[in-house]
């Protein structure tokens, strides 16, 4: 059996035109696995969103993050 090192989630996000997972491989390289959504919204948008809910419920904290407006853009921290 192969042993892997445990994936750290970095950061749960929503772009407004997907939602997205950042997390680092062993390597050290960034990486982001994202389900599209259909539709358009202007870029850069970044906000952090809990994933550890119920499907519905994501859809609509993303679809809440994306029409209430504010700053549309999260550094990483």
């Amino acid at each position: 059996m192969i042993s892997r090192p445990p994936i750290e989630v970095q950061q749960e996000v929503t772009h407004g035109n997907a939602i997205g997972i950042y997390f680092f491989d062993p390597e050290g390289n960034r990486n982001e696995v994202y389900l599209r959504l259909e539709r358009d919204v202007r870029q850069p948008f970044r906000k952090s969103i809990d994933l550890d809910q119920e499907p519905a419920d994501v859809f609509a904290e993303a679809e809440r993050l994306l029409t209430e407006g504010g700053p549309a853009y999260q550094p990483v921290q």
